[in-house]
């Protein structure tokens, strides 16, 4: 993920290998209850393409201050296959929420997020989420 504001995200993937049989359809979905599927309910799908390789997709039109599960997708004739679940949280709205970078003071965890299925299909994302700030 390389930008989250109040109302989008920016996502980031790639799909290392297909099994053996073409990738058809690759992209992200994502909903507010835990490990979203293609066709669930209150699931929104975001296609980037098809085939191997890396692809990116915005995410529009989200609800400022509210958690989101986030998985990478790839479907080819075998079946349909997931990265693991992420939650990510919109910002406030007005708030900056640019990713920061470098030292144990940074605001964000990064993932590498992948899965393979049955039919060989591995979908492979890179993520991050801000971290919640502690009042001491």
């Amino acid at each position: 993920m390389t930008e989250v504001s109040a109302t989008g995200a920016k996502l980031n993937g790639n799909v290392v290998a297909g099994g053996g049989t073409a990738v058809t359809e690759r992209g992200f979905v994502y909903g507010t209850a835990s490990n979203p599927v293609v066709g669930g309910t209150g699931v929104t799908k975001i296609a980037a393409g098809s085939g191997t390789g890396s692809f990116a997709a915005t995410l529009t039109e989200l609800e400022p201050d509210t958690a989101y599960y986030v998985r990478a997708y790839a479907i080819n004739s075998e079946g349909t296959s997931y990265g693991t679940a992420i939650t990510l949280r919109t910002s406030i709205a007005g708030m900056d929420h640019t990713p920061r970078t470098g030292g144990s003071s940074s605001l964000w965890v990064w993932w590498v997020v992948g899965g393979i299925s049955a039919a060989g299909i591995i979908a492979l994302a890179i993520l991050a989420k801000r971290k919640k700030a502690y009042k001491r």
